[in-house]
Formats: structure tokens, sequence, C-alpha cells
């Protein structure tokens, strides 16, 4: 239980990172653009008008997504320093695009905006197409054939929502695209485009149609992709038995009714069924969708049956109805007996009846907008035996606490907003953990009960302790989480050291010498590094001196047995520190650091020892050849994008490679990687394409595993399958 919530505890104190409040800057010089492109952090720009080569130049240094959308033109020289940027860009504000400064953004790696565009020439199309990450042109209206057919050969997301014609020649190219394809404001379909558009491999988007011809549905329903048909809002039962046979997930999410022998139909379809905007269901046409073998969200409907509850019930996959805001009795005792995932969110009322049915599920029960509950109901949600969140009630009674305190896992309440005294007597009896991280204030008899509680106490929404208060807390005896306070006085911080349990201080900024003595006596008391303290000479005083760790600091460090977690949160290393750090199971974990220079990865190299280096964004060819040194285990899981030169320099490292952060790969760096000669995790590629996985299939190293948490082609499922020691989704195997 103790490794369980210090893993918490460490994943909370990893820094954020957050948009600076910068959208009302309206003029830049060098000297200013420096300070706001160093962080790594969302950065808006949209009150910018103009844009220089040399500001341009700083801002491409900067690592995060970067908004401009206030510039209404853009120069060459600005374009190419843009592009070094790593990060998203969005450039909405342009409504020109010249050859030149296209085929110069389009280097930039990171998703890219340019939604003010009314026109794109054949030149600038052909160049956009060769950008790597997805592109968002949704400000077009049409495109020619030309502009079409090289915008085709774009490998990730290629956003044209707002398309509002399509010539078939244009479909035929765009149906060449391997992606996801969004043309979402076409708002008809010929029977020519969408033969075209069904042999398009990834995910369709085509939100605009609102109705669709027999043939029209016959030619998608050969579609083998995630399929959005949102802006239909009529469909036939013959379209819908065409629709039917399409493999993938369909989304039909303006269809508002539906006859029952379309539904008889759409039950035939394999896989997840949207029909989210139905308000209304017969109980045949629930009869008939309960047969359907996928998925079926019916997020419209906002009340139904006892008739339609009891046959939808019978569906065997997962079950959306977060529309409904209340239940039957009855209705709540046939749905409990759905044997898929159940979502019912929108509940806002909970009948005693209706609370004792559901809580017979498994799992997590959540109702995040009920907002009222009855002791009687809170009784019978108590019997659940899972996870319990009930994040929309903002005040509760001592009759409901006392309630849910024969509830036996984890209680999520961080909706509230007040507690009695009363109320918190009750929650005290609780014996598991409980979430109240929305209270902001907290009375002394109110915090007096909760320190009888005895497991663990989130109490993360207040910002400020009393002495009174901290005195009382103390006495609490299961872990206590107080995220939101960002100071402490000496008093509280030495009345805080006494607590017996594990206390997390995450969120503190400041504190005094004094306070961090107190705290640090405690070995199961965390807070960042950010505090000028001294904590053994260890964390806060390299930041109160203005210095990094010195090698003497670090040998102490081992002497602490929560020396890894002090590790995780260092955001700057000197090489000579890093050569003496303990490790902890074999591995160094040094996910704060966000940068690498060449000294500190040849420092590392030395280390026998795995590298945990998770909060890296980014990395150049030379420190990954420094890194690939390391003979052990290399995790890299923060990389979102990674270049063939790159690749080919960690490649040559001999032992495991865990790159999970990923996404997409391009086949010159699967080539690279498939040289690696060990193990190498990408559980992050979400589609493959073909040529990928069958450069991955050549990696002869060892274990390889891939795509945790996709989908797959039959073709890149069928290539990975020839590699001799390839991980799986069991579906693809």
């Amino acid at each position: 239980m103790r490794w369980v919530i210090v893993s918490i505890v460490m994943a909370m104190m990893v820094p954020a990172i957050g948009q600076q409040d910068t959208k009302e800057i309206q003029e830049l010089d060098v000297e200013r653009a420096r300070e706001v492109a160093t962080p790594p952090s969302e950065l808006n720009l949209n009150g910018l008008t103009t844009l220089s080569p040399e500001v341009a130049e700083v801002l491409g240094t900067h690592r995060g997504p970067l908004a401009l959308d206030g510039l209404t033109t853009l120069s060459d020289q600005a374009a190419k320093a843009l592009a070094h940027n790593e990060g998203n860009i969005s450039l909405n504000g342009l409504a020109t695009l010249s050859d030149e400064v296209a085929e110069s953004l389009a280097a930039i790696r990171g998703d890219l905006y340019l939604n003010g565009l009314a026109t794109v020439s054949d030149q600038a199309a052909e160049s956009l197409a060769q950008h790597v990450g997805n592109l968002n042109l949704s400000g077009l209206s049409r495109l020619s054939d030309d502009a079409a057919e090289s915008l085709a050969r774009h490998k990730w997301w290629l956003i044209l929502e707002g398309l509002t014609e399509l010539s078939d020649e244009a479909a035929e190219s765009l149906a060449r695209h391997a992606g996801y394809l969004c043309l979402g404001r076409l708002t008809t379909l010929s029977d020519g485009a969408a033969k075209a558009l069904a042999t398009h491999k990834g995910a369709l988007w085509l939100n605009g149609p609102k109705t669709l011809s027999d043939e029209a549905a016959r030619m998608l329903g050969t579609y083998q992709g995630h399929l959005f048909l949102g802006g239909l809002t009529t469909l036939s039962p013959r379209a819908a038995a065409f629709l039917a046979e399409h493999e993938g997930d369909l989304g039909l999410y303006s269809l508002t009714t539906v006859s029952d022998e379309a539904a008889e139909a759409l039950a035939k379809h394999m896989g997840l069924l949207g029909l989210g905007g139905l308000t209304t269901l017969s109980p045949e046409a629930a009869a008939s969708l309960a047969n359907h073998e996928g998925g079926l969200i019916l997020d419209g409907l906002t009340t139904v049956s006892d008739k339609v509850a009891e046959a939808l019930a019978k569906h065997k996959d997962s079950l959306w109805l977060n529309g409904l805001t209340m239940l039957s009795d009855e209705a709540a005792e046939a749905l409990a007996k759905h044997e898929g995932l159940l979502a019912l969110l929108g509940l806002t009322t909970l009948s005693p009846g209706c609370a004792k049915a559901l809580a017979t599920r498994e799992g997590t029960l959540s109702f995040p907008n009920l907002t009222t509950l009855s002791g009687e109901a809170a009784e019978a949600l108590s019997t659940h035996e899972g996870e319990l969140a009930l994040n929309g009630l903002t005040t509760l009674s001592a009759e409901a606490a006392a309630g849910l305190a024969r509830h036996k896992n984890y209680l999520d309440l961080k909706g509230l907003t007040t507690l009695s005294a009363e109320a918190a007597d009750g929650l005290a009896k609780h014996e598991n953990p409980v979430d109240l991280s929305g209270l902001t204030t907290l009375t002394p008899e109110a915090a007096g009960s909760l320190a009888t509680h005895a497991g663990d106490l989130r109490l993360n929404g207040l910002t400020t302790l009393s002495l009174e208060l901290a005195e009382a807390l103390t006495k609490h005896k299961g872990g206590l989480l107080l995220q939101g306070l960002t100071t402490l006085s000496d008093e509280v911080a030495e009345a805080l050291s006494k607590h017996k349990g594990i206390v997390s201080l995450s969120g503190l900024t400041t504190l005094s010498d004094d306070a961090a003595d107190s705290l640090e006596a405690n070995p199961v008391i965390f807070f960042p590094q950010m505090t000028t303290g001294d904590l053994s000479g260890i964390c806060a005083q390299q930041l109160k001196d203005k210095k990094q760790m010195s090698v003497t600091q670090a040998v102490k460090l081992a002497r602490r047995d929560d020396f890894w977690f002090i590790l995780s949160a260092q955001t700057e290393l000197l090489p000579e520190v890093a050569e003496v750090l303990p490790s902890r199971d074999g591995c160094l974990f040094l996910n704060g650091l966000r940068t690498m220079s060449p000294e500190l990865a040849k420092a590392l190299t030395t280390r026998d020892c795995g590298l945990v280096l998770g909060g890296l964004t980014s990395l150049t060819p030379e420190v990954a050849g420094m890194l690939a040194l390391n003979a052990r285990w290399l995790d890299l899981s923060g990389l979102k994008t990674l270049s063939p030169e790159v690749a080919e320099a960690l490649a040559k490292q001999q032992g495991g490679v865990s790159l999970n952060g990923l996404t997409e790969l391009s086949v010159e760096t699967a080539l690279a990687l498939a040289e690696h000669e060990g193990p190498l995790t990408l559980g992050g590629l979400e589609s493959p394409s073909p040529d990928v996985a069958r450069a991955l299939a050549k990696h002869r190293g060892g274990f390889l595993s891939v795509c945790l948490n996709s989908k797959l082609s039959d073709e890149a499922a069928e290539q990975l399958r020839s590699h001799p020691q390839i991980s799986l989704p069991e579906k693809f195997r």
C-alpha cells in the first residue's frame, strides 16, 4: 500500500507544464522573446501582429505549442526560423500563403494550424504535404484536383473541415491519403465521390451530408476504418443495411430517430456504433440494437421506459447512456444486469431502489452529475464493492455521510465545497481512501473528526492551513495529501512533522529554513525542491544558493529511503553529480530532467544501471549517441517525435530501449530502429502503416512490443507478426 501511495505522490510531483500568460503581448523584441521562449510550455502570443526574423529565430528554439494567430503576414525568413520549433504551431491569422513560406513551414515537426487560408496554390499544397504532423486547413472551401493529389501524400491527420464541395477527381486523390481524413462540411456527396472515398485507409469524417443515397451508402459500407457520418439526419432501412457491412467504428450522431427496420439492420454492424443523437427508441428497436456486437452509444436518450431498459440490458458490450438524468427502480434493476461497461454519467437523482440496484455493478461506479443524495440512497450505494465517485455533490448531509461510511473502497467526493462537523464525523468512519479535494476551507471541528479517519485523506483544495487545523490533522493515521498548499509557517510545518503517515506537500513553492528542517525530519513527508530550507543540504539548498546539487550532497542522498523520489523531481544535474547518484532496483530515475547536455549524457553512460529519462521531450543525435553507450535499459518515453538521425544513434544501444511516447514513425525512423540489437518497446504507436510495420519487423534484437492501445490494419499486423519475438495485442496475434 505504501508503494502505491508513494507512486501516486511521485507522479503528482512532476513539474507541471502550464500555459504562460503572454497572450496580451503585442510587441516582442529579442530579449523578451528569450524570456518567454525558454520554459518548455504552451506559449500563446496571439497578440502579436508582426514578427521579425530575429524574434522568430528565438521562438524557433521554444519547446512546446506556439500560438501566433494574430499574424496576418509572415516572411519566408521568419517561417524558416519558426520551423526549428519542436511543437505545434498555430498560424490561423494567415489569409494567404506564398509558395516559399509554405515550403518553410512544411519543415515544422508538430501539428500545423493554417485555418485562415481560404485558398492554397498547387505548389503550396505539394510542399505542405511533406509536413510531419497533423495539418489543419479548415479555411479552405474548395480544393483543386492537383492540390488534392498533393495533399493526399500527407501522412498524418489531414483536416479539411471547410470544404463545401469536392469533385469526384479530388475525392479519388484524397482517398489515397493514409490516415485520418476530416471533410466535415461537405453538404452533398456524389455516388462517385462516395465510391472513391470508400477506398481510403484510416479514419474518415464526413459530417456534412444530411442525407445519403442508397448507392452512396452501399459504397461507404465497403469502407474499412473508422467512419463518421455525423451530419445524417435520416437513414433508410436499405442505407442502414449497407452501412452495417462497414468494418470499424461507425458514428451516426445526428440521427434523432431510427425506425425499427433501420435499427434491425444497424444491429448487424460489427464495431463501435455511435447513435448518440437518438432522443427516442422503441422497445423493438432497442431489442434489435441489443444484438449488436460492439460498443453502443445512446447518449442522446434522456429517458428510457422499463421495456427499453430491459431490452438494452441484454446487450453484451459497452453501453453508453450518459443522457439519462433519472431511472426508475425497475429500469435500474434491469440495466444493472448488463454484462459490459455501463455509463450513466448523466444521472442527477438516485432513488434508494435505483442506488441499490446499481450498487451491484462491478468496477468503478461514477455519478458526476448527481447533485443530491438521501441517507437511504447513500446507504444503498455503500454496498458497492468497487470505487465510488460522487463528484457532483457539493454538500453532504450527516445522514448521507453516515450511509457512505459503510463503503469498503475508494470514495471520491471532491465536488464537496462545504463539510459540516456532523458529516465529517460520519465520513471519518469510512475505512478507505476519501478524496475531499474540493474543500477550500475546513473548520477545526470537521478537521478533528476527519483526523480519526483510518484511510488516506485527500485535502488538496486547501490553500492555507492554520496551526489549529494542522494540529488536528496531525493526529490522522493514514496518508495525507495537502497538495494545494504553496507555503507553510514554521509552526504549521513543525506540527505536520509529527504526522505518522505519508504526507504530500508537492505544491509548496516557498518555505523557510526552519520549516524545511522540521519537515525533513519526517522521512515520509514529501515536498518539492522548490523550497528554500535546508532539507539536509540535499534538495532545497541548491535552489536557495542558486546552485546545483553537489557531489557531497548526492552521496548523502543515498542514506535516505526516499532518495529516488527526490531524484525524480530534479530538473537540473551536474555531470560530476550524475556519476555518484544512487540507483534503485537497477535503475536511475531522472524523470524531472527536461534537457540533456552531451556532457551530462556522457557522465550517465558511466553508470552500470538502467536510465529512466521520461521527462526528456527532445534529443540531439549527439546526446542520443552518448546515451546509447548505456548497456542496460534506456527509457525515453517522453519523446513524442524521433528523427531518423536520432533513431540511428539510439539503435547502437546494446540493452533495451523504451519509446512508448511515440505515436507515429516514419519509414526511415523505423528502419533505423530495426537495427537495434536489444529489446525495443513502442507501445504508444497508434496506426503504423504497412511500410512502417514491414520496417519494424526487420528488428532482430529480441523482444519487440508495439501498438499496445491501438488498432492495426490487417496488412500491418501481418507484417509485424513475421517478427520472431513480437508482442501484439491479443486480437492481432
